[in-house]
């Protein structure tokens, strides 16, 4: 798989309408990455938040709000195939998902005001989820943390204590902050075991930026991150090369620009469906649908 380095351009090419992104180009050293609308997702799915992509199938939810449940998609049209609903727990911000061989997270740390102090991980057995059963309920475990840099839980819309990015490698969970106050990204690590924890950041890095999601290739050993700047223009992709857990920092990075200046397009959830393969996904505001995106590297 190519790197992703030295962007040269992009043509972005929009719906009749104007305001629905349809496909986008970008060309970097030689090579195109192609941005393809696959479908609307349903109006159930307005608020999808994070994509998860695991033994065949694809994993989305709705975030603050909503009911706490969990949809497998049909990833060519974004029909729900099935209904996985979180007993023991509330949908109080779900905002990014990821998974290993045997359990799926779903990270219940959106933190928009950062007043929370409540933070978890919700921990599933694949197994726990049939095959073939339309509607599931299930109970989940919790992972709890609290950030050891925290140190004011005032209201304060511009805190640097939101997260909404989360990826699985080997034993850890590493977490993204999507900071709303200086648009960098923090990293933490995070036991996969349930219990308490106190965190504290490895690294930050200047996504120029607000980070909404992330996955991880363990084949390539890629971090890709999605985003958008301030006001929710310019959406963007961040990859990471050789990403071992620390290594955030512009020698291993690229930035890609999949959004324009003028029209929202709220990018949330990403995943690897390939290593050379991404689905996408954003929510409905005034100027798109809710709607899932295939990208090719």
């Amino acid at each position: 798989m190519h790197s992703v380095f030295s962007i040269i351009f992009f043509i972005c090419l929009l719906f009749s309408t104007g305001t629905q992104f349809i496909e986008c180009r970008v060309v970097s050293n030689g090579h195109a990455i192609s941005i393809t609308k696959k479908c609307d997702l349903p109006t159930r799915l307005s608020s999808s938040s994070g994509l998860c992509f695991v033994n065949g199938k694809c994993f989305t939810f709705n975030d603050s709000g909503n009911t706490p449940d969990l949809f497998q998609i049909d990833t060519a049209t974004g029909n729900i195939l099935q209904t996985i609903h979180i007993n023991n727990y509330p949908n109080i911000d779900w905002e990014d998902i990821t998974a290993d061989e045997n359990y799926i997270y779903i990270g219940d740390f959106g933190n928009n005001k950062g007043i929370r102090t409540d933070l978890r991980v919700l921990k599933i057995p694949i197994s726990s989820i049939p095959n073939h059963q339309l509607n599931v309920a299930l109970n989940a475990d919790a992972i709890n943390f609290k950030y050891n840099d925290q140190n004011s839980f005032m209201k304060n819309e511009k805190n640097n204590f939101d997260c909404e990015a989360m990826v699985s490698i080997d034993s850890n969970l590493y977490l993204f902050t999507k900071n709303r106050g200086d648009e960098n990204t923090r990293l933490y690590t995070l036991s996969k075991a349930p219990g308490n924890y106190n965190v504290s950041p490895i690294t930050t890095y200047n996504s120029k930026g607000k980070i909404t999601g992330a996955d991880y290739c363990a084949d390539t050993k890629q971090l890709v991150l999605i985003g958008y700047e301030d006001k929710k223009l310019n959406s963007f992709l961040l990859f990471f090369n050789n990403f071992n857990g620390h290594n955030l920092n512009n020698s291993n990075a690229s930035r890609v620009t999949i959004g324009n200046n003028f029209n929202k397009w709220q990018t949330e959830g990403i995943c690897y469906v390939t290593p050379t393969h991404l689905l996408i996904s954003c929510e409905t505001t005034k100027h798109q649908n809710a709607a899932l995106y295939s990208t090719n590297l």
